[in-house]
């Protein structure tokens, strides 16, 4: 014998949810206009601090995954309640990967071993120009991506 569950919410619950989507929605959008300020007045800082933050984000993210995949590999119930939030957390790494995009823009912005004339000024940096080159950086953020993540449902 199976019982029905029942998934439906109450109207106040549904408004409660309604009210808090809006203020997320405006609060994320004032955000991103606080964060287009800054890039006009400072591209530099903007993407120095744009790059510790997608740091953290990813710390988060993987963090959880990395925890959740220990948790389901010793099979006990040790971990039963943070599961449902690190696989929420876990759930995000593609929109992690979309939010490369402004590191992946702002390159030039970032790293000075992105410019040929300072490689070939610094001789330290011509001796690491087979590990520090911008198409190699690439190759190395695309492998650190968990298999599937790019991918819903992978």
């Amino acid at each position: 014998m199976t019982t029905a569950l029942d998934f439906s919410i109450s109207t106040e619950l549904r408004a409660d949810l309604k009210r808090w989507r809006t203020r997320s929605f405006l609060a994320g959008g004032a955000g991103a206009a606080l964060c287009f300020l800054g890039f006009l007045s400072s591209p530099f800082q903007f993407y120095r601090s744009y790059l510790w933050s997608y740091i953290f984000v990813v710390g988060v993210s993987v963090g959880s995954l990395a925890w959740l995949m220990l948790q389901y590999l010793t099979g006990g119930a040790w971990g039963v309640v943070i599961r449902r939030p690190c696989e929420a957390a876990a759930r995000t790494l593609p929109l992690v990967a979309l939010m490369f995009l402004p590191i992946l823009i702002g390159i030039p912005n970032l790293y000075p071993w992105s410019h040929a004339n300072v490689v070939a000024a610094d001789a330290l940096l011509r001796q690491k120009h087979v590990y520090l080159n911008v198409p190699f950086f690439l190759a190395r953020a695309a492998s650190t991506l968990p298999a599937g993540s790019c991918f819903p449902g992978g």
